[in-house]
């Protein structure tokens, strides 16, 4: 919001109440300077900047360790806000889920195909890396966007839905955190 909008507002209502009821309109005008630099305030107040930030250091032993043999490093880091300026509402929360992980994870199984989901065919995941994608135009939703955890977990963010880990059973199985789970076509 910018300093001179309160001094904007209250010179225009100022103007136009004038030239309507001269002294009344002065008023008036100091009311709407003052309305519109509050309501600016609140509608343009300023909530953006750093919402998050950590440094993690390791050494190379460490990377190689924690990320050989198809693992990854990794964890949620929580950052939970302080002092939102007035008009932002509460103080935000914020995670922060980062990972370190060393080429393509194998899987227990290829990832990418067809699947039956309820015994219906309909899911098709793509992989790209450690990136997957799942099609769920056969039940008219929108794509679905993840990632390979190890070599037994995946997860992904249905955005019409919730986002799920998906734990690998071979020969053929994902069984979803939700207790349902898709069969390999």
């Amino acid at each position: 919001m910018h300093k001179g909008c309160g001094a904007i507002g209250a010179a225009l209502g100022a103007s136009i109440g004038t030239a309507v009821v001269p002294i009344i309109g002065t008023a008036l005008g100091a009311v709407a300077g003052w309305l519109v630099s509050s309501a600016g305030k609140l509608i343009f107040a300023n909530c953006d900047g750093a919402v998050a930030a950590a440094i993690h250091t390791f050494t190379g032993a460490q990377l190689r360790t924690g990320t050989g043999q198809g693992r990854h490093l990794g964890a949620t880091d929580h950052h939970p806000g302080t002092d939102s300026p007035h008009g932002c509402g509460s103080n935000s929360n914020y995670d922060v889920n980062w990972s370190i992980l060393e080429g393509d994870i194998a899987t227990v199984f290829e990832l990418a195909g067809s699947w039956a989901a309820g015994g219906k065919p309909g899911p098709k995941i793509s992989r790209s890396g450690n990136a997957l994608t799942v099609d769920m135009s056969a039940y008219a939703r929108p794509l679905a966007h993840g990632s390979v955890i190890d070599a037994e977990d995946i997860t992904v963010a249905f955005f019409d839905d919730a986002t799920f880990t998906g734990r690998l059973v071979p020969p053929g199985t994902i069984a979803w955190s939700n207790r349902t789970s898709w069969t390999k076509l």
